[in-house]
């Protein structure tokens, strides 16, 4: 007579036949294709597939891995590495979420954000220990330090230079990449606010006095009347 059911790992009418995967568990009693695999085997697209080392006692099915082998591994196949800087204070728990790679348990010192791959605020480098300038307006570059803008008084790349000492910082910054002041206060003149000659009375510009004291008179008030 003919077989109803084989034996794991045979297929036919007469179960005299290998199963087509040789790492099948069951296959089709009539066309040898695989229905369920051996241990540590998966199967996707009726092909029976090794789990591979990183999942737990190579354990898994075609949504992927039991668990992870490691704690410091994430993903369906635990085949991604938990960022660098997470913190990992008991190495038994995972170190990042499963599923994203999200630090479960926040941040080395220094390091930032869900993936901790940033700088606290005020600081750079590769392993966030420089300070950014005290002049730099928000975060600085996390490898350069250079500041996208500065606070007033500063300027440079990472602002770390003072305006002119007499530039007016209350209303206007100083120029970042030069350094040219905007505005000076009264009494100061030209991009590096040049003290006005004595004999102006107090205001002067580029173009000279806005007056001059008494008995002067010429473009900067050095001519005697």
């Amino acid at each position: 007579g003919t077989c109803s059911k084989c034996a794991n790992g045979y297929y036919t009418e007469y179960c005299n036949e290998k199963c087509l995967d040789k790492n099948c568990l069951e296959c089709d009693i009539k066309t040898g294709e695989c229905e369920i695999c051996k241990e540590t085997f998966y199967l996707d697209d009726n092909k029976c597939k090794k789990c591979p080392n990183t999942c737990k006692d190579n354990i898994c099915n075609k949504s992927g891995c039991e668990s992870c082998a490691s704690m410091k591994q994430y993903d369906i196949f635990c085949d991604k590495d938990c960022p660098e800087h997470c913190l990992h204070t008991n190495t038994s728990l995972p170190k990042c979420e499963r599923q994203g790679g999200k630090c479960i348990y926040g941040c080395e010192t220094n390091f930032d954000g869900p993936s901790c791959d940033k700088c606290v605020s005020k600081k750079y480098g590769l392993d966030c220990t420089k300070n950014c300038s005290e002049g730099c307006k928000g975060q600085c570059d996390r490898m350069t330090g250079y500041c996208q803008e500065c606070d007033l008084k500063y300027w440079g790349e990472r602002c770390e230079r003072d305006c002119p000492e007499f530039c007016d910082v209350s209303t206007n910054h100083c120029a970042k990449d030069t350094g040219e002041c905007l505005q000076c206060l009264p009494g100061y003149f030209n991009n590096t606010c040049e003290k006005c000659p004595d004999a102006c009375s107090f205001e002067c510009t580029e173009d000279g006095c806005k007056s001059c004291g008494d008995n002067k008179f010429g473009k900067w008030c050095e001519q005697n009347c």
